[in-house]
């Protein structure tokens, strides 16, 4: 039912139909009167659009959503019982709950109800904590039009993302007998507008509209305020510029030195060493391993830590284009038994360094501008040459490249994408030093009973979120066994608990120094442009 938010000019909205006034202070004391009468609570909109709410939101049992406006409480109701989440619910009338819902909400720490007026400024204490979604559903149009932006204000500011359904039709309980008393009411209705008119008033609030729909009688939003601003300012590049990247594909493209290709799988354990701090935990499992006759695949530094050790790589991976990145295949002498994968982009003396017999040539996925000098260089691609997809990181792609050869069984080690003990690898790498600096906290499953935080520095944040993507799309078929405590592992562990594809939510705010909690507010109104 829900579409992606609209291309079009946003036009005048169109003349509102007439309503009556309503005094303010009038509110409270109609919506009990309004609830008391059973013929009131047969209408349940929310209740009819929880399955849209959870085919727009997606979210995973445990998590918290706030039933803004609950009403009956019969959508929250709905949400707690048949989808497991952990619900709210919020309203101003006392006695607006269906009975049932009442005695389920009593002690029950996954279904509360708590009585606020949505008008006012919000008590913190009064709400557990800020949900991560929210559900108001036939709220607004009952809202008088000079309130509307403080109810929206409260919602978005406590809810991270938020399905609205708003009537923009005209009610006609307001001339109930029971209800009307001496007022000249008609509606309960008074803020009536259509699409259009809403549409602005979120555009304008400076919301993400992740679908909308215009449904005429009435009008669905699912929003989100959450700015995650934090993101704007920490961005993946390349960190050498094009033309170096060029310069190097086209030396590469001379070396009598083979590309890697798509293999026939393989039914063969392997070990891939990255560098996160966990390695070390390992060592000796590693090293057994090996006894063992299990190849050993590292990148980068990971490379010296095993030579240190007495361990000899079977394959070592290299993807950075900076010259300095050289050390990584010379602090240690060369075995006469590793093998090297090195990315087309590397920096020429990498390549001066290596016996070209045993060294093979791989291409990361291309950007514009060097797919044309690729195609120069080294022919039609996936016939020429099979660029390797996937991540920001050399161990993202390494997986993706060992699976194109045929390793699907494949045990991971240092590969945490967070900061543990301080350290940001197993080893020393003094380019990493402003990690500790930039560092942030990130937060998997948020809002969940999984909810666990870790301290990372961007690169591994943007690791975390690619590995995310990756997983499901282009390593359905590749066994990760990813060891130790790090991010990566509880990511894929929480997964599994809750039998779905490692695509967990992953929120990042500024780490505070003086605290391990995330700022009361980590994400704020964004300014309309």
């Amino acid at each position: 039912m829900l579409s992606e938010p609209p291309k079009v000019i946003i036009g005048k909205p169109q003349k509102e139909p007439k309503t009556v006034e309503v005094q303010k202070g009038d509110y409270k004391g109609l919506y009990e009167k309004c609830w008391d009468l059973e013929d009131y609570r047969i209408y349940s909109p929310g209740e009819r659009l929880v399955s849209d709410f959870i085919g727009a939101a997606k979210p995973y049992k445990t998590q918290t959503v706030i039933d803004w406006g609950c009403g009956s409480g019969r959508a929250g109701y709905k949400l707690y019982k048949d989808h497991g989440l952990n619900v709210t619910l919020v309203d101003f009338a006392a006695n607006c709950l269906d009975e049932n819902v009442r005695k389920e909400a009593e002690d029950n720490e996954n279904l509360r109800f708590v009585q606020l007026d949505l008008t006012k400024e919000i008590d913190p204490e009064k709400l557990e904590h800020t949900s991560q979604y929210g559900f108001c559903t036939d709220v607004l149009e009952h809202i008088p039009e000079e309130d509307v932006d403080a109810v929206i204000e409260n919602v978005l500011s406590h809810s991270k993302h938020v399905f609205f359904q708003i009537s923009c039709i005209q009610d006609h309980f307001g001339a109930h007998d029971a209800i009307r008393g001496d007022k000249d009411r008609e509606h309960l209705h008074v803020c009536v507008h259509d699409y259009q008119w809403w549409l602005r008033k979120f555009v304008d609030y400076g919301v993400t509209i992740h679908r909308s729909a215009d449904l005429k009688r009435s009008c669905l939003f699912y929003v989100s305020a959450y700015t995650g601003e934090w993101f704007d300012t920490v961005r993946g590049y390349v960190n050498v510029p094009a033309e170096t990247v060029i310069e190097n594909i086209r030396h590469s493209a001379t070396l009598d030195v083979p590309q890697i290709r798509p293999m026939e799988t393989q039914d063969l354990e392997i070990m891939l060493l990255a560098g996160g701090p966990s390695l070390s935990e390992f060592e000796e499992e590693i090293i057994q391993n090996r006894k063992d006759g299990m190849k050993l695949v590292t990148v980068n530094g990971a490379y010296n830590w095993a030579m240190d050790r007495g361990l000899k790589p079977s394959l070592q991976f290299l993807i950075d284009s900076r010259g300095f990145n050289k050390r990584f295949a010379e602090q240690n002498e060369l075995t006469e038994e590793t093998k090297f994968c090195i990315s087309s982009a590397a920096d020429p003396e990498v390549f001066e360094l290596l016996p070209h017999d045993r060294t093979w040539i791989f291409h990361t996925s291309l950007s514009d501008e060097i797919e044309p000098v690729m195609k120069e260089c080294y022919g039609e691609e996936y016939k020429d040459y099979f660029p390797v997809p996937g991540g920001c990181t050399v161990t993202l792609r390494a997986i993706v490249a060992l699976r194109m050869l045929g390793f699907y069984k494949i045990h991971v080690y240092g590969f945490d994408s967070c900061i543990m003990d301080d350290k940001h690898h197993a080893y020393d790498q003094p380019e990493n030093k402003e990690d500790m600096e930039k560092a942030v906290t990130i937060t998997v499953a948020p809002g969940s009973k999984w909810e666990k935080k870790f301290l990372a520095a961007p690169w591994m944040l943007f690791q975390a979120i690619d590995f995310k993507r990756m997983a499901s799309r282009i390593l359905p078929d590749v066994l990760l066994d990813v060891k130790g405590d790090g991010m990566i592992a509880y990511m894929i562990q929480t997964a599994a608990e809750m039998n779905r594809a490692v695509d967990l939510e992953i929120d990042a705010v500024e780490h505070l120094e003086d605290s391990e909690k995330p700022p009361p507010r980590a994400y704020v109104r964004r300014e309309a442009s």
